[in-house]
């Protein structure tokens, strides 16, 4: 997330104040929703679901890629 980075540029004690706008703009992001997140920061929690969403979703695709290279059969039943 960009969002840190663009709070950090533009604090009044960076060592080189960058304007909001500025830094959105080389960053292509729009201004609204930086100023959304100031609001209401990503809590700590919802990092880690985050995460463990992340964790999830890459151990599946590490099973489907195992599968994927695995020979498959096909059997006629008689109904």
């Amino acid at each position: 997330m960009m969002y840190p980075l663009v709070r950090e540029l533009a604090a009044a004690d960076a060592p080189h104040r960058v304007p909001v706008a500025v830094t959105c703009r080389v960053l292509g992001l729009a201004r609204q929703p930086y100023y959304r997140w100031l609001d209401r920061p990503v809590t700590d929690a919802e990092i880690a679901e985050a995460y463990r969403d992340i964790r999830h979703l890459s151990s599946l695709r590490h099973y489907a890629d195992k599968l994927s290279n695995q020979p498959v059969t096909f059997t006629q039943t008689d109904n």
